[in-house]
């Protein structure tokens, strides 16, 4: 006969099967037959059943607990990436078109050298010389009825004495007897003219080339001056007498000077004298033979 379990069973503390089952709020056994079969493998020494009603009652109630998530958080890192991404998004379309106002335009800096980018053109027409000219729009313009003259900013220059910082100046005068500066006994010709192409000659008014004549007023293989000089032209070494270029009508030089201000608008302008060799690579070349080529007669 099976021994009976030891009265401080915890089996064994309810009045019987049915009041075990109400305790462990199991309405699924009212007979006991669950009961006494715990009861009855309890007196054969087997191990209380792993999963007994007890047991899922308290895994339901301790062990599966619904996860605690931190929503407020998880709200403020996703609207953090948001602001992140929109951050990042202006910047790259900033970055790719930026604003009118930004954008930088080259400056005129009248008192400094001139840069490599060319300033953009402008037209002048003079009613006292009845010609029309285009020049870069950071050189000053005087048109008065003794001449009317285009000034240059700061240039880089070679000079027959070495480096230094100039002017050019571009001058425009009406028919002379004589020239200003020119060697009594004639000037020699630095270089072998040249033929420039006017852009818009004036039909049946302007002829359609003109020589351009490279001078040197002291003998010493420098350029003081550049003339046009018309339908004559010059070979290197040439002596060039004044009474040619007095002829041309009207009267056009391009000299170049030093000045204590800027643009030489006060006192007399310094003359200097390039070195020959360095007007083939001369920055300003293409400058002034723009500014030659569009005059036009009106």
């Amino acid at each position: 006969m099976a021994t009976r379990p030891s009265p401080t069973s915890r089996y064994d503390q309810y009045d019987g099967p049915d009041a075990l089952n109400e305790h462990m709020r199991n309405p699924g056994d009212p007979d006991g037959v669950v009961a006494e079969e715990l009861r009855r493998r309890q007196s054969q020494g087997h191990p209380e059943p792993p999963h007994s009603p007890e047991v899922h009652y308290r895994i339901k109630k301790h062990h599966l607990r619904k996860p605690n998530i931190h929503w407020n958080g998880i709200l403020g890192a996703l609207l953090i990436l948001a602001a992140l991404g929109a951050a990042y998004w202006m910047g790259f379309q900033r970055a790719s078109n930026p604003p009118k106002s930004l954008i930088s335009k080259p400056k005129i800096q009248h008192g400094r050298t001139a840069g490599a980018v060319a300033a953009p053109m402008t037209h002048y027409d003079s009613s006292i010389y009845a010609i029309g000219i285009s020049y870069p729009d950071n050189w000053i313009i005087s048109d008065t009825p003794a001449k009317l003259t285009i000034t240059s900013p700061n240039y880089n220059m070679t000079t027959v004495g070495g480096k230094t910082v100039g002017h050019i100046i571009i001058t425009l005068q009406n028919q002379q007897k004589t020239v200003p500066g020119f060697p009594a006994g004639g000037a020699t010709a630095s270089l072998e003219s040249t033929k420039l192409t006017y852009t818009n000659p004036t039909a049946n008014v302007q002829r359609a080339q003109t020589y351009v004549s490279y001078l040197d007023f002291g003998g010493i293989n420098g350029i003081d001056a550049i003339y046009l000089t018309g339908n004559y032209g010059y070979k290197k070494g040439q002596v060039v007498p004044m009474s040619d270029v007095a002829k041309g009508d009207p009267l056009i030089s391009v000299t170049f000077a030093t000045c204590s201000v800027s643009y030489c608008t006060k006192g007399t302008p310094t003359p200097i004298t390039l070195q020959t060799q360095s007007w083939a690579t001369a920055t300003f070349k293409s400058t002034i033979m723009n500014i030659l080529q569009s005059l036009t007669v009106q």
